[in-house]
Protein backbone atom coordinates (compact mmCIF):
# COMPACT_ATOMS: atom_id res chain seq x y z
CA UNK A 1 0.00 0.00 0.00
CA UNK A 2 1.11 3.58 -0.92
CA UNK A 3 2.64 5.14 2.46
CA UNK A 4 1.47 8.22 1.36
CA UNK A 5 -2.57 6.75 0.59
CA UNK A 6 -5.59 8.73 2.30
CA UNK A 7 -8.44 7.33 2.69
CA UNK A 8 -11.71 8.46 0.46
CA UNK A 9 -14.76 9.63 2.75
CA UNK A 10 -15.96 5.98 2.02
CA UNK A 11 -13.22 4.12 3.64
CA UNK A 12 -13.55 6.21 6.28
CA UNK A 13 -17.70 4.87 6.96
CA UNK A 14 -16.27 1.70 6.61
CA UNK A 15 -13.77 1.65 8.86
CA UNK A 16 -15.72 3.21 11.47
CA UNK A 17 -18.95 0.39 11.09
CA UNK A 18 -16.06 -2.08 11.14
CA UNK A 19 -14.93 -3.86 14.17
CA UNK A 20 -11.33 -3.65 15.49
CA UNK A 21 -9.65 -6.10 17.57
CA UNK A 22 -6.80 -5.66 20.47
CA UNK A 23 -4.07 -8.02 19.45
CA UNK A 24 -1.82 -9.67 21.86
CA UNK A 25 0.81 -8.71 19.74
CA UNK A 26 0.62 -5.04 20.84
CA UNK A 27 -1.52 -3.96 18.02
CA UNK A 28 -5.06 -2.28 16.95
CA UNK A 29 -6.07 -3.48 13.96
CA UNK A 30 -8.93 -3.59 11.69
CA UNK A 31 -11.18 -5.88 10.13
CA UNK A 32 -8.57 -5.98 7.49
CA UNK A 33 -5.82 -6.33 9.68
CA UNK A 34 -4.41 -3.39 9.18
CA UNK A 35 -2.43 -1.67 11.95
CA UNK A 36 -4.55 1.42 13.43
CA UNK A 37 -1.97 1.87 16.29
CA UNK A 38 0.53 -0.54 17.62
CA UNK A 39 2.92 -0.63 21.24
CA UNK A 40 6.01 0.52 19.73
CA UNK A 41 4.66 4.22 19.02
CA UNK A 42 4.44 4.53 23.22
CA UNK A 43 7.60 6.49 23.33
CA UNK A 44 6.56 8.87 20.74
CA UNK A 45 3.35 9.17 22.32
CA UNK A 46 4.89 9.67 25.95
CA UNK A 47 7.33 12.52 24.09
CA UNK A 48 4.19 14.38 22.65
CA UNK A 49 2.46 14.44 26.03
CA UNK A 50 6.05 15.41 27.63
CA UNK A 51 6.08 18.11 25.14
CA UNK A 52 2.45 19.38 25.58
CA UNK A 53 2.29 18.86 29.45
CA UNK A 54 5.68 21.44 29.65
CA UNK A 55 7.78 18.53 30.67
CA UNK A 56 9.74 18.37 27.26
CA UNK A 57 8.85 21.29 25.52
CA UNK A 58 11.75 24.30 25.94
CA UNK A 59 10.63 27.61 27.48
CA UNK A 60 7.02 26.08 27.29
CA UNK A 61 4.73 26.88 30.81
CA UNK A 62 1.48 26.77 31.53
CA UNK A 63 -0.01 29.35 29.95
CA UNK A 64 2.13 28.95 26.84
CA UNK A 65 0.43 25.27 26.47
CA UNK A 66 -2.70 27.01 27.00
CA UNK A 67 -1.96 29.66 24.81
CA UNK A 68 -1.31 27.35 21.89
CA UNK A 69 -4.38 25.58 22.32
CA UNK A 70 -6.36 28.49 21.48
CA UNK A 71 -7.51 29.24 24.73
CA UNK A 72 -5.92 31.91 26.66
CA UNK A 73 -8.94 33.72 28.32
CA UNK A 74 -9.23 29.91 30.10
CA UNK A 75 -5.58 30.58 31.23
CA UNK A 76 -5.55 33.85 32.41
CA UNK A 77 -9.12 33.26 34.49
CA UNK A 78 -8.10 29.98 36.33
CA UNK A 79 -5.49 27.12 36.20
CA UNK A 80 -7.12 25.10 34.24
CA UNK A 81 -5.15 23.21 31.73
CA UNK A 82 -7.02 22.07 28.94
CA UNK A 83 -5.78 19.06 26.74
CA UNK A 84 -7.46 17.44 23.33
CA UNK A 85 -6.39 14.55 21.89
CA UNK A 86 -8.55 13.13 18.78
CA UNK A 87 -8.46 9.67 18.24
CA UNK A 88 -8.01 7.06 21.59
CA UNK A 89 -6.16 4.44 19.94
CA UNK A 90 -4.85 2.16 22.19
CA UNK A 91 -5.16 5.11 24.71
CA UNK A 92 -1.18 5.56 24.48
CA UNK A 93 -0.98 9.35 24.49
CA UNK A 94 -3.87 9.74 26.97
CA UNK A 95 -1.94 7.39 29.32
CA UNK A 96 0.84 9.71 29.08
CA UNK A 97 -1.45 12.76 29.98
CA UNK A 98 -2.69 11.47 32.48
CA UNK A 99 1.39 10.49 34.14
CA UNK A 100 1.68 14.14 33.74
CA UNK A 101 -1.23 15.03 35.81
CA UNK A 102 0.27 12.72 38.94
CA UNK A 103 3.30 14.09 38.69
CA UNK A 104 1.44 18.05 38.56
CA UNK A 105 -0.53 17.74 41.01
CA UNK A 106 -2.72 20.85 41.79
CA UNK A 107 -4.85 23.14 39.55
CA UNK A 108 -7.41 21.90 37.24
CA UNK A 109 -6.70 19.18 34.41
CA UNK A 110 -9.59 18.96 31.89
CA UNK A 111 -8.60 15.99 29.68
CA UNK A 112 -11.06 15.69 26.29
CA UNK A 113 -10.61 12.59 23.68
CA UNK A 114 -12.53 12.51 20.89
CA UNK A 115 -12.82 8.94 19.21
CA UNK A 116 -14.98 7.92 16.26
CA UNK A 117 -15.01 4.32 16.43
CA UNK A 118 -18.09 2.81 18.01
CA UNK A 119 -15.51 0.36 20.02
CA UNK A 120 -12.68 2.14 20.94
CA UNK A 121 -15.05 4.83 22.03
CA UNK A 122 -15.99 2.32 25.12
CA UNK A 123 -12.78 1.96 25.39
CA UNK A 124 -11.72 5.17 25.94
CA UNK A 125 -15.12 5.54 28.27
CA UNK A 126 -13.74 3.19 30.35
CA UNK A 127 -10.33 4.64 30.41
CA UNK A 128 -11.97 7.96 31.28
CA UNK A 129 -14.01 6.50 34.33
CA UNK A 130 -11.02 4.54 35.99
CA UNK A 131 -9.18 8.22 35.68
CA UNK A 132 -12.14 9.92 37.04
CA UNK A 133 -12.54 8.10 40.08
CA UNK A 134 -9.20 7.80 40.75
CA UNK A 135 -8.84 11.59 40.84
CA UNK A 136 -12.46 12.11 42.40
CA UNK A 137 -12.86 14.17 39.26
CA UNK A 138 -16.27 13.02 37.28
CA UNK A 139 -15.28 15.38 33.81
CA UNK A 140 -11.96 15.54 34.44
CA UNK A 141 -11.59 13.22 31.41
CA UNK A 142 -14.37 13.77 29.09
CA UNK A 143 -14.62 11.38 26.17
CA UNK A 144 -16.94 13.00 23.23
CA UNK A 145 -17.95 10.36 20.73
CA UNK A 146 -17.75 11.22 16.42
CA UNK A 147 -15.68 12.83 13.69
CA UNK A 148 -13.60 15.69 15.16
CA UNK A 149 -14.32 17.88 12.45
CA UNK A 150 -18.41 17.47 13.59
CA UNK A 151 -18.26 17.17 17.83
CA UNK A 152 -18.52 20.24 20.09
CA UNK A 153 -14.96 20.38 21.45
CA UNK A 154 -15.02 24.49 22.68
CA UNK A 155 -18.22 23.93 25.09
CA UNK A 156 -16.55 20.70 26.42
CA UNK A 157 -13.22 22.16 26.98
CA UNK A 158 -13.87 26.05 28.22
CA UNK A 159 -16.76 25.11 30.38
CA UNK A 160 -15.86 25.30 34.03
Amino acid sequence: MDPFYRPYEGESVLYLEGKVEWGDDGRLIDENGFAVMMRWETPLMEAHAAYICGQGGEGLDDNDIVEHRGQEKLAQESSVKAYLNVGFGMGLVDTAIESHRIRNSGGHWKHVIVEAHPEVYKKALDFAQKVNTETGNVDSVIVLHGKWQVVDIEVTVCSP
